[in-house]
């Protein structure tokens, strides 16, 4: 799967490449001579493309994107961006919807952050970083202290965010469902795990605190 990856509020001076799909390869390109575009943002609403441009490389077999100078992503989450190759008498090809990841820079890992954290031991696929990142997100808000207005995010939920997401990956690599080159992704539900509910909501026993575990380097007291 082809991904972008931005930060919320970019002006992208880089172009991005979209690579085609398999199915395609085996087609004569030459009989497409345009690309058109539509990007809706995490709600659903459709951004302007006005000043992007979005052109076919036949020999490169991909699509070149330049975002132009207007900015496009004003809100994080994942976008979606259709394409569809063109061609004379009316040919028309669309591709499988690309998601387009905006991060920001909000209290919590990001993908780069995440990546630079644990190195190797992360996804290097935009799209399956980000969405593990959340859910992980989602379950340690849900099952830690609520936090007041505004406050900033503790070091020991960030730290439990990269743990969660790491099982996460992890039983995804194991599903029998996922597909070797990675292609179909899996996410199952995974409840956090007592080490991880340990670190949120701290117990002692007879003075002594549980282990808390660390996402790069496994557990440690």
């Amino acid at each position: 799967m082809s991904t972008t990856l931005h930060w919320v509020h970019d002006v992208p001076a880089f172009a991005d490449s979209v690579q085609l799909p398999v199915d395609l390869l085996d087609v004569d390109l030459s009989v497409f001579t345009g690309v058109t575009a539509t990007l809706t943002d995490p709600s659903g609403a459709t951004v302007s493309l006005t000043g992007a441009t979005f052109t076919l490389d036949s020999g490169a077999e991909e699509v070149s994107i330049h975002w132009g100078t207007t900015p496009r992503f004003e809100t994080p989450g994942l976008y979606s961006l259709q394409l569809a190759l063109t061609g004379a008498g009316g040919i028309k090809q669309r591709l499988a919807p690309i998601p387009v990841v905006v991060q920001d820079e909000d209290g919590w890992y990001s993908v780069d952050g995440a990546r630079a954290a644990m190195g190797d031991d992360f996804t290097r696929d935009d799209y399956q970083a980000y969405v593990l990142l959340e859910c992980a997100k989602q379950s340690i808000l849900a099952y830690a202290p609520a936090l007041a207005e505004d406050a900033a995010t503790p070091i020991n939920y960030k730290q439990m965010q990269l743990a969660q997401a790491r099982n996460l990956l992890n039983m995804a690599k194991t599903d029998p469902s996922q597909t070797d080159d990675g292609s179909f992704f899996v996410i199952r539900p995974y409840p956090l795990d007592n080490f991880i509910k340990q670190a949120l909501r701290p117990r002692t026993i007879h003075g002594w605190s549980l282990a808390v575990p660390s996402p790069t380097e496994g557990y440690y007291l």
